[in-house]
């Protein structure tokens, strides 16, 4: 028999917050959306690499644009 089927809840708990391809450039993501650069360009032409709707969600998760809209 197995865990699912005893009914044990599979994955990791929600809300976990696992490490991400943006965490180095973190402090320079902040910066670039304190001076209103959108993510789109913060993807294609300052990081290069990744996809803009996965830096859009850890923009969103990570709560970043709170912290300069202090």
């Amino acid at each position: 028999m197995t865990k699912k089927m005893q009914g044990m809840t599979l994955g990791k708990p929600r809300g976990t917050q696992q490490n991400s391809i943006y965490d180095r450039d973190q402090e320079r993501i902040v910066e670039l959306l304190r001076m209103g650069v959108s993510a789109r360009h913060i993807s294609g032409r300052h990081l290069r690499y990744g996809a803009t709707s996965s830096l859009n969600s850890y923009i969103r998760t990570r709560k970043l644009r709170e912290k300069f809209q202090m």
